[in-house]
């Protein structure tokens, strides 16, 4: 696993298609190593506008990992799989980037545990103080493994506007998530995760302005 924080703003999206149903097949091995937990409940670090004010969720869900033509029944069973894993998806970057609070809650539920305590830690998400953050893209493409249908990979890109002390804030976090299915429920066993906000507008020092951040939790 690695945990790395850059001051380069970084911009990085998986290819359609194939690199995704690649990184669906490993799935099973993309797994973090256990770090040390410090969740905590508290007031809300920065504020959002209104879900009704956010960006709709545009997501594609498609039948990976075919070696031949994708049948009725693999197709069919893609399209159950994915209602479960389309609104983990949604949970996930809902909590981390427009309510906060939530997500403590989201990665006790929804993330394998090494996951969860590396993702907490990783300094990822709106920078402390922001104020009516308001997200202007919630895309994602999402494959589901048609063998057996209990792995899948989700590429997704946030874009987010708001303010931070006066100055106007754009940030923009481009993600996979690696999910499986075990007994019946899906969590998260690794994750990649760049995003690159900037600050722009306004006389506070540039100096403050929102560092670039990556962060990986999967096996070394």
């Amino acid at each position: 696993m690695s945990i790395v924080a850059t001051t380069r703003r970084r911009s990085w999206l998986l290819p359609a298609g194939v690199a995704l149903a690649v990184a669906i097949a490993a799935a099973p091995a993309a797994y973090v190593l256990w770090q040390h937990s410090n969740t905590r409940a508290s007031a809300p670090p920065f504020t959002a506008a209104p879900e009704g004010e956010q960006a709709p969720w545009k997501i594609k869900t498609f039948a990976a990992g075919a070696l031949s033509k994708v049948g009725k029944s693999e197709r069919a069973l893609v399209e159950e799989r994915s209602v479960a894993v389309e609104q983990l998806v949604k949970d996930v970057y809902d909590a981390e980037l427009l309510d906060p609070r939530e997500l403590p809650n989201v990665l006790d539920k929804s993330f394998a545990r090494p996951a969860a305590t590396s993702f907490a830690k990783a300094g990822l998400g709106v920078p402390k103080g922001a104020s009516d953050v308001r997200s202007t893209t919630r895309s994602a493409r999402i494959g589901v493994n048609v063998l057996g249908g209990t792995t899948a990979a989700a590429d997704v890109t946030i874009k987010l506007v708001g303010e931070v002390k006066g100055d106007k804030l754009k940030m923009t976090q481009h993600s996979t998530l690696w999910m499986q299915r075990v007994e019946k429920h899906w969590q998260v066993v690794g994750y990649d995760v760049k995003q690159g906000p900037s600050r722009s507008g306004g006389k506070g020092d540039p100096g403050n302005a929102p560092k670039g951040n990556e962060s990986k939790g999967t096996a070394p």
